[in-house]
Parts: structure tokens; C-alpha cells; sequence
């Protein structure tokens, strides 16, 4: 990766314009590869009948997951070329993980599910969520993550 990120840097030099429009479609990439996963998840995951969201949470958790174990690399690893962070990130969690699609879903189920579902449906996403970041930072930074508390 980094003699392709070398090769790119080579070849757009100082300008600056090209370097973002570069970046620009480099994230493009990543979000188009999220959100081919997170379509993935709704489809099969997401019944027509079910009350319960469970594609939607699922690329939820797992772009939290991804999220944490990326940043916990390049928090180990700063020689890492910031494009790829930026890819990983801004493009494919971006792509994969949907607050507007959760705050619709939410909204929806107020019409159709009970309402400890819904508290439920919250609850698990922003709770687990983060425990999904924690827990993929752990994955790769093991105990020198509590040096960041």
C-alpha cells in the first residue's frame, strides 16, 4: 500500500487541487464498498414482516468494530499513509454505517412496534456501538489503550 500511495503522491506532486480531487474519489471508493456491504446486510437481514431492524444494526456494529480497529492501528502504527486511514474511515464506515436510515427506522416504528422496542432499538445501537469501537481499539492497542483516558 504505501508504494501506491507513494506512486500517487509522485505523480500529483505539489498541486494541491489534484491532491484533494485525488482524496475525493479515493473516499468515493471506500463509500462505495461500505455501502455495497451495508446493502448486503439490509437485504438479508431485513424481513418485510420483522419489527426489529437487525440489517441496519448489524452494519451499524460493524462499522463501529471496523472503525475502532482502524484507528487503533494508525494510532500504533503513525507511519501509515493518512489517505488510507481517511479511505478506511471517512469512505467505507461512512458508507457502511447509516444514522439517517436508524433515525427513519425509529421514527417508522412508532406506527408499528411496541415502544420498548424502540427504546430497545436505541439503546443497543448507541451502547453496543461504542463498546464496538472500545473493543476494536483493545483488539489492537490491548492495555496501552487506557493511556488515552
Amino acid at each position: 500500500m504505501d508504494c501506491i500511495y507513494k506512486f500517487i503522491q509522485t505523480i500529483i506532486g505539489g498541486s494541491s487541487c489534484m491532491r484533494k480531487l485525488i482524496n475525493s474519489f479515493s473516499i468515493g471508493v471506500g463509500c462505495a464498498f461500505g455501502g455495497m456491504l451495508r446493502y448486503f446486510f439490509e437485504n438479508y437481514f431485513n424481513s418485510p414482516n420483522s419489527v426489529f431492524p437487525f440489517g441496519t444494526l448489524i452494519a451499524n456494529l460493524s462499522g463501529a468494530l471496523i472503525i475502532g480497529l482502524v484507528m487503533g492501528i494508525f494510532l500504533k502504527n503513525t507511519f501509515l499513509p493518512p489517505l488510507i486511514k481517511t479511505i478506511l474511515t471517512t469512505g467505507f464506515c461512512g458508507g457502511l454505517t447509516t444514522f439517517s436510515t436508524f433515525a427513519f427506522e425509529i421514527i417508522t416504528m412508532f406506527s408499528t412496534t411496541a415502544w420498548y422496542l424502540i427504546v430497545c432499538y436505541i439503546l443497543i445501537t448507541m451502547l453496543t456501538g461504542l463498546a464496538c469501537v472500545f473493543f476494536g481499539l483493545y483488539l489492537v492497542l490491548g492495555e496501552k489503550l487506557l493511556k488515552y483516558f
